[in-house]
């Protein structure tokens, strides 16, 4: 899709306490105020997101990365002591909260995938 430049200016009168208002409800987003505007004219802005959210699905992200990493060092782990021939047993608990833990795992991935959707 090409790009269109936009060459109107559209010029409205508002007071100082409008204006603070405005700029404050700006400042809560990533966005500049004349793009803050524009979504607001034409009905898009339940599409803009606040920093407050941004900033809290990049920790939940970086989260989910770190919880990701250590269990695929624990199977790594696993493999190995397979592959060298070392037996281990689970109990029916420890089996039971592998289960669980695999469960978690698919759900915080297809959270992350709703996530990076938004983003």
């Amino acid at each position: 899709m090409k790009k269109q430049n936009r060459t109107k200016y559209l010029r409205v009168r508002v007071t100082e306490s409008e204006l603070k208002e405005l700029d404050k409800r700006v400042k809560k987003t990533f966005l500049q105020r004349s793009e803050y505007l524009r979504r607001l004219i034409f009905g898009q802005l339940e599409t803009i997101d606040t920093k407050e959210n941004y900033l809290l699905r990049e920790g939940l992200l970086l989260q989910i990365g770190q919880i990701n990493n250590n269990v695929n060092q624990i199977a790594r782990a696993l493999n190995a002591m397979l592959k060298h021939g070392e037996s281990f047993a689970f109990t029916t608990l420890q089996a039971e909260k592998i289960r669980q833990l695999n469960d978690m795992i698919k759900g915080w991935n297809e959270m992350k995938a709703d996530l990076l959707k938004k983003l």
